[in-house]
């Protein structure tokens, strides 16, 4: 029956017949059609900001953005291997989010300038793909409801989710202004967030609306100038993002008294628990530095070094936590992570041509010896980088 698209002679073979049916056919051995998702998102906005000045040293600022967001999404998928027929779906939706901000800021002298803000952000919803009867175990694991041919299945779309936004920070200079500190605690209050649910026993995912997430923290920046030629500065930033309270698949609503999502047909555990963390280092740091050298002969060298660390992050996340309908204790975490870039630049003149000397990237702290017999080949690249007589010392 290979003539009409429904068998493939090989697959058949290697397979003993047991994948493609009249019902799910292989045309020419094809087993998985897509997915195909398209997204056309329609967006008309007014948006408007008024600054006041209410005296020589304190303004507010006001802003609002009016949105009117129209999306529709279509998904084409289907085959054996996800063991369902070629088909699509076209799902819809209309919003209209009003996003506002507000800015209350302080600035006593031309060297200091605090500020307190708020504000709200909006994201558009979607539409997912199915993922088949391969992934049946998973979504009846998470309580999803049936359809109409007797299968669990994915939600059709997702929502939009929201967040306001609070930050506290001030903006100080020193010294002439050769030492700038730039420092900031934020809060956000995240509803209805759009995160990836991901399906161990078949390798898919889709995405959902998994409830409330609280983060907070904050970051300091310190530059310094010591001279005109050399440029230092370290940045330390904190962020701590959690779920607040479960969260339930489908139509299912968490029941404190017995530590499940319930309904009165069925019964789940949470698709998200309470302290579950959002994917990322708590902890970061940055250092920099560059030395600009005297012009030689129409050049302008200088060198570059930039440090990042990122600490690992131990805390559970959606995927890992035993508490959930799903989960796989044996993802790891993000690791803990360095990186050192060390660069040398020449520029000519005020043009644009720019020749690179010398860049290494150094992960995970393994290799610092490495790292120092490129930094002083930098130095002596940088240093011989011109002749006297204006060539280059290539």
């Amino acid at each position: 029956m290979e003539g009409n698209g429904t068998f493939d002679t090989t697959l058949d073979a290697e397979t003993s017949g047991s994948v493609c049916s009249v019902d799910l056919p292989c045309p020419n051995g094809r087993i998985y059609h897509g997915p195909i998702d398209r997204v056309v998102d329609k967006q008309i906005a007014l948006f408007g900001e008024l600054t006041y000045k209410v005296t020589d040293t304190l303004k507010v600022t006001a802003g609002l953005r009016v949105s009117k967001v129209d999306f529709t999404g279509s998904t084409f998928a289907g085959g054996p291997f996800l063991g369902t027929p070629d088909a699509g779906t076209t799902v819809s939706s209309s919003e209209k989010p009003v996003t506002p901000k507000a800015v209350l800021s302080w600035q006593p002298d031309r060297d200091n300038l605090y500020y307190v803000s708020a504000s709200k952000g909006y994201r558009v919803g979607g539409v997912n793909v199915g993922v088949g009867t391969i992934c049946e175990g998973d979504l009846a694991t998470l309580g999803l409801p049936l359809d109409s041919n007797g299968l669990h299945q994915v939600p059709g779309k997702y929502s939009s989710d929201n967040l306001w936004s609070y930050e506290l920070g001030g903006k100080n200079t020193f010294f002439d202004r050769r030492l700038q500190i730039n420092s900031s605690l934020f809060w956000i209050d995240w509803r209805n967030i759009q995160q990836n649910v991901y399906l161990p026993s078949c390798g898919e995912q889709f995405t959902a609306n998994l409830g409330h997430v609280v983060s907070r923290g904050g970051d300091i920046d310190v530059q310094l100038k010591p001279l005109d030629s050399l440029f230092l500065q370290l940045t330390v930033a904190y962020t701590d993002a959690k779920f607040s309270k479960p969260s339930c698949a489908g139509v299912l609503q968490f029941d404190a008294s017995v530590g499940q999502c319930t309904s009165p047909t069925a019964a789940a555990a949470p698709i998200v628990s309470e302290g579950d963390r959002l994917p990322g280092a708590p902890w970061s740091f940055t250092a920099t530095a560059e030395q600009t050298f005297p012009r030689w002969s129409g050049y302008s060298p200088y060198l570059r070094a930039d440090f990042q660390y990122t600490n690992a992050q131990t805390a559970l996340l959606q995927g890992t936590d035993s508490r959930n309908a799903l989960f796989d204790t044996s993802i790891p975490g993000l690791p803990e992570a360095t990186d050192l870039v060390v660069i040398t630049r020449r520029k000519y003149r005020d043009t644009s041509l720019e020749r690179f000397h010398a860049a290494a990237r150094v992960l995970e702290g393994a290799e610092w010896d490495q790292a120092a017999k490129l930094l002083r080949s930098a130095i002596r690249e940088s240093s011989a980088c011109v002749t006297p007589s204006g060539n280059t010392a290539d």
